[in-house]
Order: structure tokens, then C-alpha cells, then sequence
């Protein structure tokens, strides 16, 4: 094997990804890795696959990657050099939260004071369910000694994800004094008072932070959140109309502004928002979702227009209850019963405490002559009734909800 040939394919490969040419570039690089097996080379496999959108391939890759990591120690240390917590990032972009989490244990073996490594490894394990270990995680390195906003914010965020709103609060304090100047601390500080059914609180906080920070479009869109959550509707609007003024591509602000167009019944308003949010990112699902079911409000719209916004929805997310649950009922009003049955029936796996899917599912399979199956699904829906008076209004409030935290 000659070092300096597998050199000069790596090299061409980079000018070929630099041109845009991936599959070019993952010739070259697999001719090099032939010659001489490398972490950089593999890694650079990796990073083609994820950005041709080949999971599959791009999981395989990275498992000959982690070997070559783990088994030759000389090789992982000579590129560690070179690594930082992008090639993890893509992982988690590209659907791997497993990968992700190895490769980021793997730069913190080398460094466990890497701030960054270990803010995105408590992000994949909230992404995979594993809140514990997330608290373990940031605890532990609090405990070391590491005393660093970005760890406190962390923190935050896991003990909200938990359920422990009285260590949130104090957590977000910590990294709010560790970086006074930060408006964007602020900004979620209010929001935890928010989450913490405290939305006074958080006006008061938000406002006094404003003074502070006139110009911050996070603070004018938390203040917002506040005043929607305490029922202060026209205020809200003002507030969020004022953070698009200073950031008009922040998508979350967008999606409020059209749930108060919506509680306004200001549906035009509204689906222009939606359709302008899309515009700015056409891969966040709820957005799409939000559009059709405002679509579905209106006693003009095209169904075929719904129907389209709806599908995209769960084209997006599988999981997303509401489009299912939306699609069912379009496809009943068209009498497209089996067609309904089918969304609603995943409506109804996906969260089997939802009245209004059984009511929904129940008339249906009248419909298509199912009488026993409706008899028990209406049976269902009235058992849940009586503490779901509200559920409408709350669900959808909740949905938009979910976009206050992601950063686009």
C-alpha cells in the first residue's frame, strides 16, 4: 500500500465535493480506504451517504468507522485534531441519534470538559427518550467543576423535558448569571415560567428583560407567548407582529401570529402566515398541518387544497396525530369512509385518549355497516367525554406550542 497514493485520492475527492460531484468524490474516497484504512476517510463516507440521503449505507459506514476508532488508537488520536461535533450534528440531522451518540462519547473521551460535545449528547438522549441519562450527563459535569451557561441552559431543558419545573427555573438562572448579556436566556426563562402555568410571572419578567433588550425578537416572541397563554389575544399579536419586524424569517413567531388570526377567525390572515412559514422551511410538518386544518375552517377552500396540506403533514411526521385525525374527517365529510377509517384508526393508536377521534371513528364504521366496532368506539368516546370538554382548543394551542422551542 502506498500512503502518498491513498493522499492524492483523498485530495481529489475534496476537490470533487467542492465541485459538488458526491458519488465522484465516493469513488475516490473508497479507492483510498482500500489502500489505507483510515477514520478521516471513513468519516468522509459517512458524511457523502448522509448527504445523499442513504441512511441504510451511511449506518454501515459508520460502524467500520467506530472500529477503526476504537481499535486503532493512533489513527482516532492524529484526526481528533480535525473533529468537533459537526459530523455528530449531521448524524442526528440524518436520522442516526445511535451514531450520534457514539461519536460524541467518543470526543468526550478525549476532552470531558468539551462543552459543545456535551450540550448535543444531552440533545440526543432527550431525542431518544433518555431523560435520565441526560441528567446524569450535564450533573456530572456540573459537578466536575464545569461552570458554563450553555451547561446550565442544557440542564434547563432536561428538567423541563422531565417534568421538574421547580429545577428548571433555578438551572436557567444559573446560566442567565453566568451570561447576563445573553437576551435569548431571558427569552426562555420567561417561556419556563410560561410552561410553569405562571404566565403573570413571565410578563413581568419579560417586560423587565425588554427594557433592557428593546430590539430582541426571542424576547418580544416569548412576551407574546405569555399574553396568548393568559388569553390576551390582541396583545399577543402585537407582540409577535413586533418580533417578525426585527427577525422576519423566525418560523415559531409566524406560527403564533396565525393561531391568533385563527382564534380571531381571521382565517385569510392566518393562511397567508402559514403559507409564508412554508415558504421559509417546507419540512416542519406542523406547519403544513396548521395550514390545512385553517383551510378546513373556511367554507370556500378547495378540498383537494386540504387534502394536499394534510397529506404533506404526514408525509413530514407519521406520528403527528392532528393530520390524522384532520385527514379522517375530511375524507368523512367526502364520504370516503374507508379512507377515513384508515387516518382515524391511526389517530386512534397514536393517542388512545382522544374523545374526539372515537366520535369521529364510531360514525364511520356506521357508515360502512361495521355496527358492533361503531358501538364500542361511541362507547370509548363517552367514557372519555366528560374530561375532554376543551380539548379541542387546548390541542391545537399545544400544537403550536411544540414550535416554541426550536431553533430553525
Amino acid at each position: 500500500a502506498n500512503p502518498k497514493q491513498a493522499s492524492a485520492l483523498v485530495n481529489l475527492a475534496k476537490i470533487r465535493i467542492d465541485e459538488g460531484n458526491l458519488v465522484s468524490a465516493r469513488e475516490l474516497f473508497v479507492k483510498a480506504e482500500t489502500i489505507a484504512p483510515d477514520a478521516e476517510i471513513l468519516r468522509a463516507l459517512v458524511q457523502i451517504s448522509l448527504k445523499l440521503n442513504e441512511k441504510e449505507r451511511a449506518a454501515g459506514e459508520f460502524a467500520k468507522y467506530a472500529a477503526v476508532l476504537k481499535t486503532d488508537l493512533s489513527s482516532s488520536k492524529s484526526n481528533d485534531k480535525t473533529r468537533d461535533v459537526s459530523f455528530a450534528e449531521a448524524l442526528l440531522a440524518g436520522g442516526l441519534p445511535d451514531e450520534a451518540a457514539l461519536e460524541l462519547n467518543s470526543l468526550l473521551a478525549f476532552d470531558k470538559r468539551n462543552v459543545k460535545a456535551l450540550v448535543l449528547l444531552s440533545k440526543v438522549y432527550l431525542e431518544q427518550k433518555n431523560i435520565a441519562a441526560a441528567g446524569r450527563l450535564l450533573e456530572t459535569a456540573v459537578a466536575s467543576g464545569l461552570d458554563d451557561a450553555k451547561i446550565y441552559l442544557a440542564l434547563a431543558e432536561v428538567y423541563e423535558a422531565g417534568g421538574y419545573p421547580e429545577n428548571a427555573i433555578p438551572a436557567m438562572r444559573l446560566a442567565i448569571a453566568r451570561e447576563p448579556k445573553n437576551d435569548f436566556y431571558r427569552s426562555r426563562y420567561g417561556l419556563l415560567l410560561v410552561n410553569s402555568k405562571a404566565p403573570a410571572a413571565a410578563l413581568v419578567r419579560l417586560e423587565e428583560a425588554l427594557k433592557e433588550f428593546p430590539e430582541s425578537a426571542s424576547l418580544w416572541f416569548a412576551l407574546g407567548i405569555a399574553q396568548f397563554d393568559d388569553n390576551k389575544i390582541p396583545e399577543a399579536g402585537k407582540a409577535f407582529e413586533k418580533a417578525l419586524s426585527i427577525d422576519s424569517r423566525l418560523i415559531p413567531a409566524l406560527a403564533y401570529l396565525g393561531a391568533v388570526f385563527v382564534e380571531q377567525a381571521r382565517y385569510n390572515d392566518a393562511v397567508k402566515i402559514y403559507e409564508k412559514a412554508i415558504g421559509l422551511n417546507g419540512k416542519v410538518a406542523l406547519l403544513h398541518y396548521l395550514l390545512g386544518d385553517t383551510l378546513l375552517k373556511m367554507t370556500d377552500s378547495d378540498e383537494k387544497r386540504i387534502e394536499s396540506a394534510l397529506k404533506q403533514a404526514v408525509e413530514l411526521d407519521a406520528n403527528l396525530t392532528a393530520a390524522h385525525l384532520t385527514l379522517g374527517r375530511l375524507y368523512a365529510r367526502q364520504s370516503r369512509w374507508a379512507e377515513a377509517a384508515a387516518f382515524l384508526e391511526r389517530a386512534a393508536k397514536l393517542e388512545p385518549d382522544r374523545a374526539e377521534t372515537f366520535y369521529q371513528l364510531g360514525r364511520v364504521y356506521a357508515r360502512l355497516k361495521r355496527a358492533d366496532e361503531s358501538k364500542a368506539t361511541l362507547e370509548r368516546f363517552k367514557q372519555l367525554n366528560d374530561s375532554q370538554k376543551e380539548q379541542k382548543e387546548i390541542s391545537r394551542r399545544e400544537l403550536v406550542r411544540r414550535l416554541a422551542n426550536v431553533r430553525f
